[in-house]
């Protein structure tokens, strides 16, 4: 199966301090689990999906051209980077985990890459936020995203099983007390 990337390797390199002599696949890879385990529970299951059949058809246009590259794709830059780290200092090989080393370069210590990782969460988490917000605002225009709660009211929706896989039963949103959205978009 064809895995669909919202963002490419050298997008990333380009809005990254990623040196362009970095392997493409840990790149990839970090894209990939970025998009699968930070953007979609961001998002839920069912626009993700939306979003990449709209992608793959290279049919992204509207409310959803602005969710994917003004929202989506700073926040997965960010999160990408972050998960990019693990495979920037250390490789997998058969003697086990090793340390990336050249003859002319030192490694940096683990701590300063810890604060690093820190560093480019904290701006992840500043653009997921950022999001949220964003979907919150047109939830009315993107209703995949209403259809996580589609009644609105209730604090618990049963997720459906083959569509919420992420979904952890309970989103409050932001000021509402009863429910994950807003009432003033049942009005």
């Amino acid at each position: 199966m064809e895995y669909i990337y919202f963002i490419s390797v050298n997008d990333l390199k380009d809005r990254s301090p990623i040196p362009e002599d970095i392997d493409d696949h840990s790149l990839e890879i970090a894209i990939m689990d970025a998009q699968d385990m930070d953007i979609q529970p961001l998002i839920g299951t069912r626009l993700y999906l939306s979003l990449n059949t709209k992608v793959k058809a290279g049919s992204v246009t509207g409310v959803y051209k602005t969710l994917l590259e003004e929202y989506i794709n700073p926040a997965l830059y960010k999160f990408a980077l972050y998960r990019s780290y693990k495979f920037l200092y250390s490789k997998i090989k058969r003697s086990g985990v090793v340390q990336q080393d050249t003859p002319n370069l030192a490694s940096v210590d683990e701590k300063i890459i810890e604060k690093l990782e820190r560093t480019i969460h904290s701006e992840a988490e500043f653009y997921a936020d950022k999001l949220k917000k964003y979907l919150d605002d047109e939830i009315l225009n993107i209703p995949e995203y209403l259809d996580y709660n589609p009644s609105g009211l209730n604090v618990y929706n049963e997720p459906d099983q083959e569509y919420d896989k992420y979904f952890a039963g309970i989103q409050l949103g932001r000021g509402c007390e009863c429910g994950w959205k807003e009432f003033r978009h049942l009005l």
